[in-house]
């Protein structure tokens, strides 16, 4: 049963890469929800995750317009690991910031339309990719998790879907594929 379920997800690559993205669009859309409605400010590090997630999302959508090139075929595992590999790398940054005692949080930086503004856009970067005291406030949780940690979690479950779909096309079509 559960092969049989498995095989209907991973067998249409469209099928398979248009969850991925739907995911990814879901999670930014709520993202969204949450700033706009519930009025929760995204510090800078949560703005960088979101850029991830716009990231694996266009992964996910220029697969399900696949190639036949097998080189082409072998860019995408690497471009997932690559960009779930950023946005990991990111939410663990701030699930660290935001486990840290309150003497060892970092100072309250600018928040990132500031940051746009008022530095060049490397120096920009830099300061969000390092995280700062805003980052460590905890303003939302759902089932004793916060945003980072469900971000986390959730980047690494798109690495582990993505990776298992191209490992699964990849052997099925190698097993289709005429012996020379």
């Amino acid at each position: 049963m559960l092969y049989k379920l498995v095989s209907w997800w991973f067998n249409s690559p469209r099928r398979f890469a248009g969850l991925g993205f739907a995911i990814c669009v879901s999670l930014l859309l709520f993202a969204f929800y949450l700033e706009s409605y519930q009025g929760l400010d995204p510090c800078p590090l949560c703005m960088a995750q979101r850029f991830a997630f716009v990231l694996v999302a266009l992964v996910f959508l220029f697969y399900s317009f696949k190639s036949a090139s097998t080189p082409i075929k072998l860019a995408y595992p690497a471009a997932l690991l690559g960009t779930c590999g950023f946005g990991i790398y990111l939410a663990g940054r701030h699930v660290w910031i935001q486990s840290l005692p309150a003497d060892k949080v970092p100072a309250c930086g600018p928040d990132f339309y500031f940051l746009f503004e008022a530095y060049p856009a490397t120096q920009a970067i830099k300061t969000m990719l390092m995280g700062s005291g805003n980052c460590a406030s905890i303003d939302w949780r759902f089932l004793s998790l916060s945003i980072p940690q469900w971000t986390l979690l959730f980047f690494v479950a798109l690495l582990v879907w993505g990776l298992a779909g191209f490992a699964y096309l990849w052997t099925q079509q190698k097993s289709h594929s005429p012996v020379n």
